[in-house]
């Protein structure tokens, strides 16, 4: 049988979730003549430039170089029920040492041992949703309308904090950003002095203070830290605090354009070097970023509604 030889488009970062949605392959059998000379980056306009590419991946991500297939190694070989874990944290404290916190689906908090590698249960709490803030090289943590703790490595016990002037019970979670800590009920955003990160009582020398989301079409419903401050994701839209630099009024907050809702915390990817934030919104998978939000991926979008997998 006589070969074909072409060239394949590996620049393009999507392909289709369900094989049925597309068209049939074409490869035409010439040497390159369907190549693209125009085609010099990964962005999402170039995915339909003519050339052949991927027709169908399972377990694959798309990058700068290609595609690369994605799996993992497991580690930690004591996970009991590994499925009914909701969260896992990456948790420090300021002598540098880490490790992680994961919550089952009962409120059960276990701490996972590095040495050993193995899971260690410490405390069973109220069911509800964990958020988790470092500032100052110590990670604290809130359980929602409960309350907040930070973990001593040495007595391998969760040690009470008090955010002063903070009604624990209002509290829905905890985020951070430029050295503050930052907490939200519903409907109000509070930082922290720029000294102390568990005192909230509004000060126009400490910088600490609070006050409702202008602009916000929404209860609150995340906090994300940002890297020119934070971003508060609401049911209706999002809106950016900006971080000032003057220690007096140290955000400031505008909606951001074209901005779906999110309705939960976990909807939202987020790196703390990334300039902009992945969300699935009442609009799709949107980039959000501080100035404009855009619509991207539209078949990562209509596969996650359209609910049907194909393996």
């Amino acid at each position: 049988m006589s070969q074909i030889t072409y060239r394949a488009n590996l620049s393009a970062k999507s392909f289709p979730m369900v094989a049925s949605n597309w068209g049939r392959t074409i490869i035409v059998p010439q040497y390159d003549n369907t190549f693209n000379r125009q085609l010099t980056s990964a962005e999402d306009v170039d995915k339909d430039a003519g050339i052949p590419q991927i027709y169908y991946c399972h377990n694959v991500l798309p990058h700068q170089q290609g595609f690369q297939s994605v799996g993992y190694t497991e580690i930690v070989t004591n996970t009991p029920d590994a499925y009914s874990y909701n969260q896992v944290f990456y948790i420090k404290d300021a002598s540098d040492n880490r490790t992680y916190l994961s919550i089952k689906s009962d409120g059960s908090w276990y701490i996972l041992n590095t040495t050993l590698n193995i899971w260690v249960f410490k405390v069973t709490r109220a069911v509800g949703n964990v958020t988790v803030a470092t500032v100052n090289g110590i990670t604290y943590i809130y359980l929602a309308n409960v309350g907040c703790w930070t973990y001593n490595f040495s007595a391998g016990t969760f040690t009470s904090v008090t955010l002063t002037t903070l009604t624990a019970a209002n509290i829905l979670g905890i985020s951070t950003s430029s050295g503050y800590l930052i907490a939200w009920t519903s409907n109000t955003v509070a930082w922290s002095s720029s000294v102390d990160p568990t005192d909230f009582t509004p000060s126009l020398v400490t910088g600490a203070g609070s006050g409702q989301v202008q602009g916000a079409a929404g209860p609150i419903t995340i906090c994300f830290q940002h890297l020119f401050g934070f971003i508060i994701y609401t049911t209706g839209n999002a809106v950016v605090a900006l971080f000032s630099g003057n220690a007096k009024y140290p955000f400031n907050l505008r909606e951001i354009p074209s901005t779906g809702g999110v309705s939960v915390s976990n909807l939202v990817a987020f790196e703390s070097n990334s300039g902009n934030h992945y969300a699935y919104t009442t609009s799709g998978v949107q980039l959000v970023s501080v100035s404009q939000s855009q619509t991207v991926f539209p078949e990562v979008t209509d596969f996650i509604a359209g609910k049907l997998f194909e393996d």
